[in-house]
């Protein structure tokens, strides 16, 4: 390949930033001998120092070890954002075993398919998810399955007793109480794996995404550094922690010595209760979030000055929402750019230099990114063309977990092929145009459904939009959107319609359109486009 990239500017980031040595348990660990008596989390209300939470990592660490985990065992971790989850997670890294991360509320097939391809040997979960994980743990041949509850670790709440349930059932309370306090630690170095995180399973099954403590502590620090995240910054950890997006928030904020505020899970007016309350300075969400909380209507009850950061990712961050934002809270909302195969985010927009709304901005720290060639992904582009973003980082994936087929046609020559359709400005700002597998071909014209969403989402009586292609006999494809309306807004199709066509080539004007009270979202709220396709394609299938 010709080299024609550019690289970042000196001017906001560091090309030769140093980077910390050392596993996730060491830099957690090293933070909390630093500052054991500093807030670590907020969780219902109840905090835990580092100290603290440290003894409970250390003893959790030990019991397991008793129980003869080592490094290398794949053990899932199924639990929403709390000490149990932080507790689990940095134990498990410092014997050097992997953890496989799965979502609670996942479907029993997805949970039968990630137990069995992982080849997990244990699980940690909340009690109250017993009856959705015992079976396909037991068919799978797990022999650890460790249970707690809501309230463990919970300074004023009072824990709920927990029978014991059977052999190799485990209360991860106890454990801890039983234990010694330290342990031996494992001889795990920086490119070790880690973490699996499994993809959503766009196409075929769900293909585990292999990261190393490498990619976990380059990608936090280079997050933090852009951020300027430092020990006095408390972030709000509105993203499940389970999910790579949500993980990244946790690790950048330990690497500071900042304060996580946990919620288990997003509720509006509970977010603005956390905020009012404990004063965060750091939120990390998706665009469906801040829709959200710009709409909610009891906003000005409650003083949300202190964001002083925002960041977005996960979909395109509409510039009506980012302004709007802004405006309440005073601080600024930045949208960057990350994949799970990237570890998180790999770019973003300034915080306090040039901040180019409706781009993803420029690539961070020890980053490349360019533009290549849609036909062969062999050439490269120069500035101002349009093909697919290919990056190259420390923070790349190991690779797919038992599917080198798949990681072969990802990375290629060390580049990962992000599968977004974007382009590069003169000054080397990034924009998404799209993902490649969502672009329409609608009679020879390529459509960018991220183009028509931004035109709707302009529109005052349009919350929320998702635009997608569906066969059509003459022009290949057509499109069409879906809609929920502003609260108390009154839409029709025609009016809609009327309105593309006045800010948008006549090719790119939906043909149909759809209203809704509500979108399928992932669990971080990112609209899931290949559900939309899948129920259009099902009605059509019916036909």
């Amino acid at each position: 390949m010709e080299k024609i990239w550019l690289k970042h500017y000196d001017k906001w980031v560091s090309p030769n930033l140093e980077y910390p040595s050392g596993t996730l348990y060491d830099i957690f660990s090293g933070v909390a001998e630093r500052w054991k008596d500093r807030t670590c989390t907020i969780y219902l209300d109840g905090q835990l120092t580092y100290g603290e939470l440290k003894d409970k990592v250390d003893a959790f660490a030990a019991a397991l070890a008793a129980r003869g985990i080592k490094k290398g065992d794949r053990i899932i971790i199924s639990l929403p954002s709390s000490p149990q989850f932080m507790v689990a997670y940095y134990a498990l890294m410092k014997l050097g075993a992997v953890v496989v991360m799965l979502n609670p509320l996942s479907s029993q097939r997805e949970i039968f398919f990630k137990f069995k391809d992982s080849g997990a040997r244990g699980i940690v979960t909340l009690d109250m998810f017993f009856d959705r994980f015992v079976a396909s743990s037991r068919e799978v041949g797990m022999d650890t399955i460790i249970f707690c509850g809501v309230f463990d670790f919970h300074p004023t709440l009072q824990p709920a007793s927990m029978s014991e349930r059977g052999e190799g059932l485990l209360n991860m309370r106890s454990m801890i109480q039983d234990s010694l306090p330290q342990g031996a630690q494992a001889k795990v170095k920086q490119d070790d794996l880690a973490v699996i995180i499994y993809t959503g399973g766009t196409t075929g099954e769900p293909k585990g995404v292999m990261q190393t403590h490498r990619n976990h502590v380059t990608n936090s620090w280079n997050i933090t550094n852009w951020g300027k995240f430092d020990q006095n910054d408390r972030g709000l950890c509105v993203l499940p922690l389970f999910h790579g997006f949500g993980m990244a928030v946790m690790n950048c904020l330990i690497i500071r010595g900042g304060s996580l505020v946990l919620i288990p899970q997003f509720d509006i007016k509970n977010v603005f209760e956390q905020i009012h309350r404990h004063r965060p300075t750091i939120m990390i969400g998706v665009p469906t979030m801040y829709v959200a909380m710009n709409n909610y209507p009891d906003r000005k009850k409650y003083n949300i000055t202190s964001l002083r950061v925002s960041m977005s990712g996960g979909a395109p961050l509409p510039i009506s929402v980012k302004h709007e934002y802004e405006r309440s809270t005073g601080g600024k909302l930045i949208e960057g750019f990350g994949l799970t195969e990237s570890t998180c985010a790999v770019c973003a927009n300034p915080i306090e230099e040039i901040n180019k709304e409706g781009s993803i901005g420029l690539p961070m720290s020890d980053t490349d990114m360019a533009i290549v060639d849609l036909e062969t992904g062999d050439k490269f582009l120069p500035q101002g063309e349009i093909g697919e973003i290919v990056l190259k980082t420390q923070t790349v994936m190991k690779g797919y977990y038992r599917n080198q087929e798949a990681t072969a046609d990802t990375i290629k020559e060390g580049w990962l092929h992000t599968g977004d359709i974007g382009k590069m400005d003169e000054d080397g700002y990034f924009y998404i145009l799209d993902r490649k597998k969502e672009m329409i071909i609608a009679g020879g014209f390529n459509i960018y459904p991220k183009e028509v969403e931004n035109v709707l989402l302009s529109h005052p009586g349009v919350m929320e939009a998702a635009v997608i292609g569906l066969p059509d006999s003459y022009r290949g494809e057509t499109v069409k959107a879906f809609i929920i309306p502003r609260e108390g807004a009154v839409l029709t199709e025609e009016e809609l319609a009327d309105f593309c066509k006045k800010n948008m080539v006549r090719y790119m004007v939906p043909k149909l359109f759809e209203f809704r009270s509500s979108l399928p979202k992932s669990p971080i709220g990112k609209i899931l486009k290949k559900d939309l396709k899948a129920e259009e394609m099902e009605k059509i299938k019916r036909r």
